[in-house]
């Protein structure tokens, strides 16, 4: 599946977070579609202005801006989603991911044998509609208002 709209797309994925400031909801659009747009780039290389790179990076930092808001507007949007299809497949994953960097943090669990290696686990569940063969969204795993 290609994405022709990503604004659009993205409006409707992350359009609804809760970061305390309409300013900062659209930012957090504008910077998603762009980075859905260039699949694979930085966000310096996605943006399309050196303003658009400083607007990212003070959205990052922002401590109003929490990790949690945006994946719940996310998981949101695709509840909503899956409500249009009757029939949907809950495809799993986990996959780990490694931070062997001197910088990791230890606050990471070990992943390895090896205690140098940092790191976690990521479990994701894609909601697919098989009549549709679309991929709706991903869902948060042991949720069950979801």
């Amino acid at each position: 599946m290609v994405l022709s709209d990503c604004y659009s797309w993205d409006n409707e994925q992350s359009g609804h977070a809760r970061l305390g400031d309409p300013r900062r909801t659209r930012r957090l659009v504008s910077l998603t579609s762009s980075l859905a747009q260039h699949a694979g780039l930085s966000i310096v290389k996605s943006s399309q202005s050196t303003a658009q790179v400083e607007g990212a990076y003070r959205l990052i930092r922002n401590p109003s801006v929490s990790p949690q808001a945006i994946a719940e507007a996310g998981f949101t949007a695709t509840v909503r989603a899956c409500e249009a299809h009757p029939l949907l497949l809950a495809l799993e994953d986990t996959t780990t991911i490694n931070f062997s960097h001197s910088t990791a943090s230890d606050d990471q669990g070990n992943t390895t044998t090896n205690p140098k290696t940092r790191g976690l686990l990521a479990h994701s569940v894609l909601m697919y509609a098989p009549d549709s063969a679309l991929p709706v969204g991903l869902n948060r795993p042991g949720n069950p208002g979801d």
